[in-house]
């Protein structure tokens, strides 16, 4: 029989997954967020996670798996919830539903739903939609195993302590085709990752698993630790395997891949910030309207140090999020910047006081291209290139905008360009109209609305093929 506080805790859990949840970081706080992954399916943001059960154990205890949805990632709603005994795992003292990862082919295929039990082996259900409310276990056993103690399970030399799945749909560029590819963590020898391609039934493994060789750095020697929390993507003709903020690349989805290190290498780390930012930051790399993001989740207890407490510690997360760049070598930036300004009102919100709103924060963008603009030792800055008469960034949910004011336009260059930045309401109406001829570009701000999107469109004055570089802005009064 729980005590009066576990029960009040489980009744807080219980109302807050009821209740649509208006999130900034961490996303979905004191639910236990963990393992969060993250995809768009008609333009709707789907998150899939674990979930630790309270704030009190030192051990995993992860009774469940979640989905939450999202149209702008500040307002979340839990959807459905999948128990362990809807699978193969039965019912167990203590379940430890660990990382999960879906995949859709599109069409009237189905909804894949990767689930890991434990370090042990992990399997997959079949839903008709992405909100899982119908999943089923198709398979009635693990899909790869440490052990071979299910009919049909896929069992080798390499797949001990198979867990943490995470799933790749690669399309090829020309033809179009999807080839999917399942990594997975595993126990055994120096090799901590294996991969594999599916079947498009998306059921079954078209191969046996391969080991995955990451070479190490070869800047200073340093080779990537761990063997769980994988997870794959790729930008261009890139593959990138990550594990929190440790990541490797490849030009074959095989690899073999070299350990690149850090996402933010050049950080202003210190001993008392870290965002839980770490190698140990379960999550994924993901991208949404011209935007990249790393969503990812961080104990609770670490996140002012980075560092563990000393003894047991709880194990209970929060998930957090925040935008992503990329060099032009491929290499990739999380937005400390952001996160140490500004990071916990959450990406896609802004503040009309802040002394200076950074381009690449946008939340929407057509026709355009983030390029780094700083030295490659300090690659924290970036602008966004506006490519033509088409290009736009949108900013929602601006607070705090006056109704008559300045905006002031920080243009990185101009590279020519001669044409006016308009700055639109979502209604349409103009609030701004900036002449981009110049390096610093000011004009009047009048305005209606204390709050809003704010759309920037770039209109060339001849050349339509004129492009410039937008560095940064702000209002002010």
């Amino acid at each position: 029989r729980p005590s009066k506080m576990a029960a009040m805790f489980i009744v807080a859990v219980v109302v807050a997954f009821i209740h649509i949840v208006i999130a900034d970081n961490p996303i979905v706080p004191n639910v236990g967020m963990a393992d969060p992954h993250i995809h768009v399916y008609n333009d709707k943001v789907y998150l899939y996670a674990g979930r630790d059960k309270n704030a009190t154990v030192s051990f995993f205890n992860m009774p469940d798996w979640n989905v939450w949805t999202s149209p702008d990632l500040i307002n979340w709603k839990h959807e459905t919830t999948i128990f362990p005994n809807m699978t193969y795992i039965g019912n167990k003292p203590t379940p430890e539903c660990w990382a999960v990862d879906v995949a859709w082919l599109g069409g009237n295929g189905p909804f894949a739903f990767f689930f890991s039990n434990q370090g042990t082996n992990f399997g997959v259900m079949h839903a008709s939609n992405p909100l899982l409310s119908d999943a089923v276990d198709i398979l009635k056993r693990p899909l790869v195993s440490s052990f071979n103690d299910h009919s049909g399970v896929t069992v080798t030399n390499i797949t001990s302590g198979s867990y943490d799945p995470s799933l790749l749909i690669d399309v090829d560029p020309k033809t179009g085709s999807q080839t999917v590819y399942i990594s997975f963590g595993v126990n055994i020898g120096k090799s901590h990752y294996a991969i594999a391609k599916m079947k498009n039934s998306l059921d079954a493994l078209a191969e046996e698993p391969r080991q995955v060789v990451i070479l190490p750095n070869p800047k200073d020697g340093s080779v990537m630790a761990g063997d769980d929390k994988s997870t794959l993507h790729r930008r261009g003709d890139i593959y990138y395997l990550s594990a929190g903020s440790h990541y490797a690349t490849a030009s074959d989805p095989y690899g073999p891949y070299t350990f690149q290190g850090d996402t933010n290498p050049h950080a202003p780390v210190s001993k008392d910030r870290s965002f839980g930012l770490t190698h140990q930051a379960h999550g994924r790399f993901w991208t949404w309207r011209e935007q990249w993001f790393h969503v990812w989740c961080e104990f609770v207890q670490e996140n002012n140090t980075g560092h563990a407490p000393p003894g047991k510690y709880s194990k209970w997360r929060d998930s957090w999020m925040t935008y992503t760049h990329y060099r032009a070598n491929g290499e990739i930036v999380d937005d400390w910047n952001y996160l140490n300004i500004s990071g916990s009102m959450g990406v896609g919100q802004y503040d009309a006081t802040w002394e200076r709103i950074e381009a690449e924060w946008y939340m929407a963008g057509t026709n355009i291209n983030k390029l780094q603009i700083d030295i490659p030792e300090n690659n924290i800055s970036f602008a966004v290139e506006f490519l033509g008469i088409n290009s736009t960034l949108t900013f929602p949910n601006v607070k705090n905008l006056p109704t008559t004011s300045t905006a002031k336009l920080h243009l990185y260059s101009t590279l020519g360009a001669s044409g006016t930045m308009v700055v639109k309401l979502a209604d349409g109406n103009v609030v701004a109209k900036c002449d981009t001829g110049s390096t610093e570009a000011s004009c009047s701000f009048t305005n209606t609305m204390f709050s809003g999107s704010l759309v920037f469109a770039y209109q060339p004055s001849t050349d339509m093929t004129d492009t410039f570089l937008l560095d940064a802005w702000r209002i002010t009064t």
